[in-house]
């Protein structure tokens, strides 16, 4: 198993920018912020990420600024050079997982409202056994 793995739910800070290689690879990257509460305040962690062929070419067709998604990947360290000529690093995630969210954050905050997904269940345990499995 890869132990190089992340997922990341947020929201695109900015359209995805789309380019091709010179062997006609789609590349997509795009920034994501994720909110967490601290202290009482909201911060603001971001996220690089890029993505490689036809996950690249979703991303450009699907997603745009503000868009919720979730990423599944792998997180690793680029070196560029800046144009002051000084080496650079950065730290990027690689999609290999590009997905809409389309399920509420539970947590802190959620208002309990499951009916949204269908009949609610007693918890008491008694429709356990329409439980098909």
């Amino acid at each position: 198993m890869d132990s190089n793995n992340v997922w990341i739910i947020g929201r695109l800070g900015r359209d995805p920018q789309i380019r091709v290689t010179s062997k006609g690879t789609a590349v997509a990257s795009f920034s994501m912020a994720n909110g967490r509460e601290w202290n009482g305040k909201t911060l603001t962690d971001w996220n690089n990420v890029v993505a490689w062929g036809r996950i690249a070419e979703a991303a450009g067709n699907l997603l745009k600024k503000g868009s919720e998604v979730i990423i599944h990947g792998r997180i690793g360290t680029r070196k560029y050079t800046a144009k002051d000529g000084s080496d650079r690093y950065i730290a990027e995630v690689t999609a290999d997982f590009i997905g809409k969210s389309i399920v509420p954050p539970v947590g802190k905050g959620g208002d309990g409202n499951f009916e949204q997904f269908g009949k609610v269940e007693p918890e008491d345990g008694t429709a356990a056994e329409q439980i098909p499995f």
